[in-house]
């Protein structure tokens, strides 16, 4: 599929969803990988025990820095998340990509569900809050499955005024689901809970570092 303009990742994701026909989607960036039997080690699980979505490892490459990062979890079937699952997925760097999960076709279409796509990064966080909203069930594999090249002045690294729009929408549907939730706001505390004045400071103190 070939959009007439570049019209940012979330659009992107958005006209495969609507294009995919199969049982179970997924993600993958165009900069990075996936390792071979990732998806085959998913499906078992998905299989097995008929969760909605996959969650699987990511290792993390730090290209300009030469250094990696795994981040794996183990083989569990969770159901529908706590909010003490959530803070621990969280805290374990496995919550937030869309990349490293498998979901399933129809829990998506059952909830109306697609990628924010209003020009803002986040997009991820805001799509998986919204399917711990939805109550899907969710299972872990223990497989360093996603290889996530990062590299210096990507959108994650560098400060940019949308980056500080996508973090209030995350913050908001943080917010949200813990005022929605009992609990939630005990186990997850004051995470991502960041006025846009701390997000730009701490990216600039990122772009200093890196520059030092």
């Amino acid at each position: 599929i070939r959009l007439k303009k570049n019209a940012g990742l979330p659009t992107a994701r958005n006209e495969g969803l609507k294009a995919a026909t199969g049982e179970f989607v997924t993600f993958v960036d165009s900069d990075d990988e996936v390792r071979e039997e990732t998806f085959v080690k998913c499906l078992a699980q998905l299989d097995e025990t008929g969760a909605d979505l996959a969650v699987y490892g990511v290792q993390s490459v730090f290209v300009d820095f030469k250094l990696t990062a795994f981040d794996v979890p183990e083989d569990k079937y969770y159901g529908a998340l706590t909010p003490k699952d959530v803070a621990y997925l969280v805290k374990r760097r496995l919550f937030y990509y869309m990349c490293n999960k498998v979901f399933r076709r129809s829990f998506l279409d059952v909830h109306n569900m697609w990628v924010e796509a209003d020009g803002v990064p986040c997009e991820d966080a805001i799509f998986n809050v919204g399917c711990v909203v939805n109550k899907a069930k969710w299972v872990t594999v223990a497989c360093p499955g996603y290889v996530y090249y990062r590299y210096d002045g990507t959108i994650c690294s560098s400060y940019k005024p949308t980056l500080v729009a996508g973090m209030n929408k995350c913050s908001a549907a943080w917010k949200a689901y813990k005022d929605a939730t009992p609990g939630a706001y005990e186990a997850l505390g004051q995470y991502d809970e960041r006025s846009p004045q701390t997000v730009a400071s701490e990216q600039w103190k990122n772009i200093w570092r890196r520059s030092s």
